[in-house]
């Protein structure tokens, strides 16, 4: 039986009761397997499992647009976004920092350049925002994004520092 939207890596790579599937590009806050999954001979109940195309992209926030550089960057709705369009003013604009969730858990920020002439620019671990909130990017180096692009940002609850997900500039 196939679930929706939710793509098995491969036939043989592993098993979960009698489906003989591992699953992949599944995230989940909580993960509940009950039965035996060994032998196949007991339902195998999973909970709150969100597959790669469900809720990721229903909250999507348009801030106002950001017209001076910005610390701890948390717009209305940020902790509960999953998509952010940031305008930004024809002086381009740079963010420091992150907001960090609270309490600290593996989430998955984008950010979407609304401009149409101004690179929006992120800056690599940012003594103006908090360490928690800092951003850790390639080569060390401050990065930018070009209009109408998004950056993906994944949070490292090891480090307590954002990190890109996607090539960012």
């Amino acid at each position: 039986m196939a679930t929706p939207n939710i793509k098995p890596r491969g036939d043989n790579e592993g098993e979960l009761g009698i489906l003989g599937r591992l699953w992949s590009w599944v995230r989940t806050t909580n993960l509940y397997v009950t039965g035996n999954i060994t032998d196949g001979t007991n339902s195998v109940t999973v909970a709150d499992l969100m597959s790669s195309t469900d809720d990721e992209l229903t909250n999507v926030i348009t801030p106002p647009e950001l017209t001076v550089d910005t610390n701890n960057y948390e717009p209305t709705g940020w902790a509960t976004s999953h998509m952010v369009r940031q305008a930004i003013d024809t002086n381009g604009r740079k963010i420091s920092g992150l907001k960090a969730p609270s309490p600290p858990s593996a989430i998955i920020k984008r950010i979407h350049n609304l401009s149409q002439s101004d690179d929006l620019k992120f800056l690599h671990d940012d003594g103006a925002s908090d360490p928690e909130n800092r951003i850790y990017l390639r080569d060390a180096n401050d990065k930018s994004i070009k209009p109408n692009e998004t950056a993906e940002f994944w949070y490292d609850v090891i480090d307590e520092k954002y990190k890109p997900l996607n090539r960012v500039g």
